[in-house]
């Protein structure tokens, strides 16, 4: 049996392609204040967004959809869902980091220190998130496939980091992606 330090290594995601889509946009999204565990809902964009992310599914084998019991990640997740007559499994794990006093406050260039390991007192270091992200992934990955993955973009930052991918490339809100192994890439879907 692992013990606890070898279980919380990130790394251990199964090497099987999945589906990840970032929620689609709330106000904070649009102001451009960091979300962080605050359960913001979807405005109209979002849901016009996550409506266009089912459409955009449509005809996409999809097995099993995990999600970020956030808000904005639930209902995009249920909309998704909603289309294909599928259940959602919750996974608290995929939630965005948490930002402490910095929730609700502008990202005025926080993220790239952030990503080097500054970090803002009462948040969640960076390190310790791509550890959560990836055992929750890892976790999502192990039910049927393929997986589809509703969460965050910080969530999909951290992904990026443990797949060995460059994490300044962002994911634009609704806009599901196809991630594929040997080596990692990432392709948007267009439906």
């Amino acid at each position: 049996m692992q013990d606890a330090d070898q279980r919380n290594k990130p790394g251990n995601i199964p090497l099987v392609p999945f589906f990840f889509l970032r929620h689609g946009e709330t106000d904070w999204n649009r102001q451009g204040l960091l979300q962080g565990s605050r359960d913001i809902p979807l405005n109209d964009t979002g849901l016009a967004q996550a409506h266009a992310a089912a459409a955009a599914l449509h005809g996409v084998e999809i097995a099993t959809i995990v999600a970020s019991p956030l808000a904005r990640a639930r209902r995009t997740a249920e909309i998704v869902a909603a289309a294909r007559g599928f259940d959602i499994v919750f996974e608290p794990s995929l939630a965005e980091a948490h930002w402490g006093a910095r929730e609700g406050t502008a990202e005025d260039g926080l993220l790239p220190k952030w990503y080097a390991g500054e970090t803002p007192a009462g948040a969640e270091p960076f390190a310790k998130f791509c550890v959560r992200i990836a055992n929750a992934v890892a976790r999502a990955l192990a039910r049927p496939a393929p997986v589809l993955i509703v969460a965050h973009g910080g969530s999909f930052a951290a992904l990026r980091e443990t797949l060995g991918l460059p994490r300044t490339a962002t994911l634009a809100n609704a806009v599901p992606v196809q991630v594929v192994p040997a080596p990692w890439r990432v392709s948007a879907l267009t439906g």
